[in-house]
């Protein structure tokens, strides 16, 4: 079987959104979205499949735990306009 069956078939059977266990992407979404990247996924034929990387391709890099299971770093943040004396400055 190939991945994007297995994704599929998982996703049917679970009846989950997402292929880790939890409310969020976890590592097994890593995993697979590295796999489902590199294919053109049909939605006629991987419908659920489909829907999974529609949604899980949009996460920013730094929101998605590492393939390894390891959380991924956090997405820098820019410096804020309070520290530089902006219009945010006098706001409370």
């Amino acid at each position: 079987m190939d991945k994007l069956a297995e994704i599929e078939q998982q996703l049917t059977t679970s009846g989950r959104q997402w292929l880790s266990d939890g409310n969020m992407p976890g590592a097994e979404d890593s995993e697979a979205l590295a796999i489902a990247s590199t294919v053109k996924i049909d939605p006629r034929v991987y419908p659920h499949a489909a829907f999974w990387y529609s949604m899980v391709s949009k996460m920013a890099p730094g929101k998605l735990p590492a393939a390894t299971g390891k959380p991924a770093a956090p997405a820098k943040k820019p410096q804020e306009e309070e520290s530089k004396g902006g219009k945010a400055a006098g706001k409370k």
